[in-house]
């Protein structure tokens, strides 16, 4: 379930009550607060499902960050994570507002804004890239 946060920057709201859907190179995320929150996003993992209440996995991350002497490990955490890969990632601003939800910055950001959808092949391969590099150290550090 963290890696679906960490790998979709869905927030509580999104990942626990809205749908979102699946597709074989895309995942579309049905978002409330605004206009902005429908969005495609490349699918670099396969997502989980929500399989515990949002509550008893806030729980479960308190916990870990405890045991990992790390502060402040929350859901929003996962959503940062997702910010972070598409910089590394290289993703240009005006996709990285896409993909995030957010709308087009400044007068620049609604010039480039534009569709995702040609992009999401390109996207996906360099974002994989990233993702790969923090799931080898994931399973090393085990």
């Amino acid at each position: 379930m963290w890696w679906t946060l960490c790998c979709t920057g869905m927030g509580n709201k999104e990942y626990w009550e809205t749908p979102w859907e699946v597709e074989a190179d895309r995942i579309l995320i049905h978002g409330t607060k605004r206009e902005t929150r429908d969005r495609i996003i490349p699918r670099i993992v396969t997502p989980v499902r929500p399989l515990c209440h949002m509550r008893t996995f806030e729980a479960a991350l308190t916990q870990a960050a405890v045991a990992l002497k790390l502060k402040g490990l929350t859901i929003y955490t996962g959503r940062r994570t997702w910010a972070h890969f598409l910089e590394l990632a290289k993703i240009p601003p005006s996709r990285q507002d896409a993909y995030m939800g957010h709308s087009a910055k400044g007068v620049g950001g609604l010039y480039r804004q534009h569709e995702v959808e040609p992009y999401l092949a390109v996207d996906r391969e360099a974002l994989r890239a990233i993702a790969g590099d923090f799931s080898a150290l994931k399973v090393m550090a085990s």
